[in-house]
């Protein structure tokens, strides 16, 4: 693909997110839900019919690709709707989940599956909530023996080399 052509699709998927954006901001607060469920069902429509004329022009694998995610673009959108904020890429989430992928492959160290679920919760919390996490900071340093905050956050245990 010319590079003229990807930045042209670049610029649409990027447009279509931004709208999603825009009109979430702008609709749910007034508490246009139906609003917001419209411009959902219509980006992913878009990425799809992108998706279908990327591959009429035999563009297979950004095809696939579009139409695999046309759907998990909107979550962030679809779960603002449930009252549950999220950011609108991963980006964040892939910064937090390589700390604790960093922190927990220490040679040294032996996780547990609670000792993880803690780990996880702190960087969360000091990512998404950081007054929280300060209350909480403040008071395991002066002595006060709170407990972590629940987030509903569940770590797995899972065996090495699975």
């Amino acid at each position: 693909m010319e590079r003229s052509r990807r930045a042209s699709i670049i610029s649409t998927v990027s447009g279509l997110l931004a709208h999603l954006r825009n009109s979430l901001a702008y609709h749910l607060p007034r508490g246009e839900r139906d609003a917001v469920e419209h411009r959902i069902q219509q980006t992913t429509k878009e990425f799809r019919r992108l998706g279908t004329l990327l591959l009429q022009e035999g563009y297979r694998r950004a095809a696939r690709l579009l139409h695999r995610v046309s759907s998990y673009v909107t979550t962030f959108a679809t779960l603002a709707l449930q009252g549950i904020t999220i950011p609108w890429n991963s980006n964040l989430i892939e910064r937090l989940m390589g700390e604790v992928s960093k922190r927990c492959k220490h040679k040294w160290m032996n996780w547990t599956t609670k000792g993880s679920q803690a780990l996880l919760t702190l960087l969360v919390l000091r990512t998404l909530e950081p007054e929280t996490h300060a209350r909480f900071y403040r008071g395991k340093l002066y002595g006060h023996l709170s407990t972590l905050p629940n987030l509903g956050i569940q770590v797995a245990r899972s065996e090495a080399g699975s």
